[in-house]
């Protein structure tokens, strides 16, 4: 199944990724190991496989995969029966597992518009 691969290369690129962070020394201020660079050709290997297996794959699967790549879809609805996806945009700086409070602006474009969601989220990541 591909869902299960693509979660085995996040699983993979996340140790990676915790390695080179546990490297940090606190007092140099600095990593002493540098980020490999498996982690940024697994991201593209999960993107193809998202985008080559995009219609069998249940969107909040996608959307959530996305995040675990440092990117930030939101899903906005306009009242009109359209839906865009959009990663641009303002907020409040969180840390750890505070979360927002107040307001976000997201920008969207008039061509990011989609009947459904899964339009919307095609739309985002082709652009």
């Amino acid at each position: 199944m591909i869902e299960k691969k693509i979660k085995q290369i996040l699983k993979e690129r996340m140790t990676h990724i915790k390695l080179r962070e546990d490297s940090f020394d606190e007092e140099t201020l600095k990593y002493t190991l540098p980020m490999p660079k498996e982690v940024d050709s697994m991201a593209k290997e999960v993107e193809k496989l998202l985008k080559d297996h995009f219609k069998e794959l249940p969107v909040d699967f996608i959307i959530e995969t996305l995040t675990h790549l440092g990117q930030a879809p939101n899903v906005m609805y306009d009242d009109n029966g359209y839906f865009a996806v959009s990663g641009d945009g303002l907020q409040e700086v969180v840390y750890g597992r505070k979360k927002i409070e107040g307001g976000m602006t997201v920008i969207v474009n008039k061509k990011m518009w989609k009947k459904t969601i899964r339009e919307a989220l095609k739309h985002y990541m082709e652009n």
